[in-house]
């Protein structure tokens, strides 16, 4: 056996007798210690396996956002066209309700030619003639209309409705220009003040200015309760066709 005197002894031995480093290693290191390098070993492989887990939820991250601002993007494209086709939808209802507008005009007016003797008791008259265009036309040629401009006057002519009445109070003449709307609004109130001056104007005699219409716009709700204009009710049943 060889003799151990100092430490380059031990060391020699050692390098001699691996299995006696290894049994000396067991002594003078603590389990812990011995231990380390396959705790070590097993730390870097899950911090590897975590780096892995993180880079592939990062990948997928990215694949979501990328899918994510596509989605966004036809989404804007999707928003765009909707607010176009709306324009159009609007640019299509607003053409169908011009269409309609002289229809329902002229369904309005028939409805408040079947009501005249209605419309004239409303203001306490009694219906007598209803006067034609040719009539308010030879009442113009025969009227002062200096300061009266060509427009107006054509306007007049074609005036919805005009009825000559009579007062049952006193009998007296008296005229109504109506006009007639499906919902009578600020033009209709200004036509017919307007042809009530020009009656009163070429004839003498008092004139009242009304609308007839299913409805009403509210902004001539003023007009109607200072007696500016009397409004007479078309029933819907006179709307309809013979």
């Amino acid at each position: 056996m060889s003799q151990i005197n100092d430490i380059a002894d031990l060391v020699r031995v050692l390098q001699e007798q691996p299995q006696w480093a290894e049994t000396l290693r067991g002594v003078l290191l603590s389990r812990e210690l011995l231990e380390l390098p396959e705790e070590f070993a097993k730390f870097v492989k899950l911090t590897q396996d975590n780096f892995e887990l993180v880079n592939t939820r990062l990948e997928r991250l990215e694949s979501d956002v990328a899918h994510l601002k596509t989605d966004v993007a036809q989404l804007k494209t999707d928003v765009v066209q909707l607010k176009e086709g709306q324009a159009e939808l609007t640019a299509s209802v607003a053409g169908i309700r011009r269409d309609l507008a002289p229809i329902k005009g002229a369904h309005a007016r028939n409805g408040a030619l079947r009501s005249t003797r209605r419309i004239a008791r409303t203001v306490n008259c009694r219906q007598q003639e209803i006067l034609d265009q040719d009539s308010l036309s030879d009442m113009v040629e025969a009227g002062d209309t200096s300061g009266i401009l060509p427009g107006e006057i054509r306007s007049f002519e074609n005036a919805d409705i005009v009825i000559l009445a009579a007062d049952r109070d006193n009998g007296e003449a008296r005229y109504l220009a109506v006009e007639a709307s499906f919902t009578a609004n600020l033009d209709d109130v200004r036509r017919a003040v307007r042809n009530a001056g020009y009656l009163t104007r070429f004839t003498g005699h008092s004139a009242t200015a009304m609308v007839a219409s299913v409805n009403v716009n509210p902004g001539i709700l003023p007009d109607i309760d200072s007696g500016r204009v009397v409004w007479y009710e078309i029933e819907s049943r006179h709307l309809e066709p013979d």
